[in-house]
């Protein structure tokens, strides 16, 4: 449990982050929320002094001119007050927009810096879900913070003014403070434990019901007929949850009715009482109807000072999570290749080298080693194919290359082609990548194609060029560079095929011509002849640059100038085909089982 230093640090750094996200918002909470609970008070006096003149009318006899003004003061406050929460109300709206923006954009820039391999475990997610929560409990923090000082000093004022008139009333008031404390301590702590007891089932329960809108998920799901069984499961994980929130609800409603209840007759005791005090000639009616209204705020101030208060403390604790993930994620912008902070990972590339590995070994979270002291070295200009097994590591040593993933020992280090210098932030504009994958955009074809380099996003030419050296040019002048890319978005948009989705993909990554290429199982949709016709064509787009092909088909490799072979996270052969055929190892044992559908390939392409 947190100390009370660590609650107000929490707190403070709340207000801090709100403060810089939209100083207007802290200025009118503060300002403006007070005064509105100030004004209450005022109210309530002031309809008992003009109750106590009205009352004198008949005794004294005063003038008309003094009842006017006792009017006109009453109902001038009453219209400011009314005016002014009003102008608070638009005012707290309007300028707590840019905190919900301004939230978004601090949470998009976290995940940035957050490792992929954080996001394969469960344990990492839900504190993710939790710091997600926190960073949008900030707001309501600021409100609970702002309502609590505002109720506060409305309190004081209205306990200042009823000691004066009347002391028999404090007795009450503090009784309900103590129960109002008591009902939402135990309200927000159901509500907050709830809450952490289903965040991974409630994440569970959005990817399932995810799944029946995913036109790629739907057609396996309906082909293997699914849909009864995924449903029967989100169905259940649904039935649990409004179980647990219809539970969590009524005890809630339970203790909330039970205090309005204790106020309900805490309000006809407060009136019996200054009726007597009336009746014996120890109040004026003016006084009895001041005290009874301040009263009657005074008890709803306790039940919202300790709702506040309650907020505040449960608010703080997700609050807490979000600055404990912000510290160790948001306020470094770390480049995860040739990053000096990330350990030993720098290695001077020298000559020709384009990219360079030493010793490097990587696993992911609660598995064993998918990469074990890899070196590797690739030239200016090399074309080199990596084949495997699936799960060998191969698309794992790509994601490294690329500084997806940072090794756990090693160093890695890339350099520009273009000028030697080591890639850095541009390893996006020196590096094309076609992923096995591929994302499909709901975007248009200018957009699916221009991400490969989005500087040169409204270049029409680039574009184009982009789009013939992945052959899906025809799909420009087909649909128009503009025309948008699947019917998710939009009914006029174009539904493509697998096959022409990889060629947009394809095309993304010869954005602007990059001096190294990197494609992850471009033909694992394409039959072997397709496949043979295709690494032809990605010759063409390599010509002069360097490129990694990666494949756990032979196709590529027996056309590769160099080939490496992984197996359980090693290169265990590098060479020519004609030299790792003559070693009758890993390579050789692939060639003769994949022999025949290439054999066949060459035949029809002959």
């Amino acid at each position: 449990m947190a100390s009370f230093k660590e609650k107000l640090g929490t707190v403070l750094w709340a207000i801090k982050e709100t403060f810089l996200m939209s100083p207007v918002f802290l200025i009118v909470g503060l300002t403006m929320g007070t005064i509105c609970m100030i004004l209450q008070p005022l109210k309530a006096v002031y309809l008992g002094r003009a109750v106590n003149v009205l009352t004198d009318i008949f005794k004294s006899g005063l003038k008309i001119s003094e009842i006017v003004t006792a009017l006109i003061m009453l109902c001038g406050i009453q219209a400011f007050s009314w005016i002014w929460w009003s102008l608070y109300t638009i005012l707290e709206s309007k300028s707590s927009i840019p905190i919900g923006i301004k939230t978004g954009e601090k949470i998009i820039g976290i995940a940035q810096n957050i490792p992929l391999k954080n996001f394969e475990d469960s344990n990492f997610c839900d504190r993710y879900e939790f710091a997600y929560d926190g960073f949008y409990s900030i707001q309501r923090i600021g409100n609970a913070l702002y309502c609590f000082i505002g109720d506060v000093i409305g309190f004081i004022v209205s306990l200042v003014v009823i000691i004066k008139i009347s002391i028999y009333i404090l007795p009450l008031i503090v009784i309900s403070l103590i129960i109002s404390y008591i009902l939402s301590m135990r309200s927000e702590k159901a509500r907050y434990n709830f809450q952490q007891e289903t965040t991974n089932a409630n994440r569970f329960s959005g990817y399932l019901a995810g799944l029946f809108c995913s036109k790629q998920n739907a057609k396996e799901i309906r082909a293997y007929t699914m849909r009864p069984f995924l449903y029967d499961r989100w169905s259940a994980i649904r039935s649990g949850l409004r179980t647990g929130s219809f539970t969590l609800e009524k005890k809630i409603n339970d203790l909330s009715s039970g205090f309005h209840l204790f106020l309900a007759i805490s309000n006809f005791v407060v009136l019996a009482v200054l009726i007597i005090l009336a009746w014996k000639g120890l109040a004026a009616i003016g006084g009895v109807i001041t005290i009874w209204k301040l009263t009657e705020k005074m008890l709803w101030d306790v039940k919202n000072i300790a709702s506040n208060y309650a907020s505040l403390y449960y608010n703080n604790e997700k609050i807490a999570r979000a600055k404990e993930f912000w510290d160790a994620y948001g306020q470094k912008q770390t480049d995860p290749v040739n990053s000096p902070a990330d350990n030993d990972r720098v290695a001077d590339s020298t000559g020709d080298t384009v990219i360079d590995l030493r010793n490097v070994s990587f696993a992911y979270t609660g598995g064993k080693d998918a990469l074990k002291d890899v070196t590797l070295s690739i030239k200016k200009g090399e074309s080199v194919a990596l084949v495997g097994e699936n799960g060998s590591g191969k698309s794992t040593l790509i994601k490294i290359i690329l500084g997806l993933y940072a090794p756990h020992h090693g160093s890695v280090c890339l350099a520009d082609t273009r000028d030697g210098a080591p890639l850095k932030a541009s390893i996006g504009k020196a590096v094309g990548v076609a992923f096995q994958d591929y994302i499909t955009y709901p975007f248009t074809l200018r957009e699916n194609i221009g991400f490969g380099y989005i500087d040169e996003i409204n270049n029409d030419e680039k574009i184009r060029a982009a789009a013939e050296k992945g052959e899906a040019l025809y799909l420009v002048e087909r649909h128009g560079i503009d025309r948008l890319m699947g019917k998710m978005i939009d009914p006029g948009g174009v539904d493509l095929s697998g096959g022409e989705w990889q060629r947009l993909a394809l095309s993304r990554a010869n954005m602007n011509d990059k001096p190294l290429l990197i494609f992850d199982e471009p033909a694992a949709k394409l039959d072997p002849l397709a496949e043979l016709n295709q690494f032809s064509r990605i010759q063409e787009m390599v010509k002069e640059r360097t490129a990694i092909l990666v494949s756990h088909r032979i196709g590529f490799a027996r056309l590769a100038k160099r080939i490496l072979v992984m197996k359980e996270g090693r290169i265990i052969e590098d060479g020519t085909h004609e030299e790792l055929s003559a070693l009758n190892g890993e390579y050789k044992r692939m060639l003769d089982e994949q022999a025949q559908w290439y054999d066949l390939a060459w035949e029809a392409k002959a």
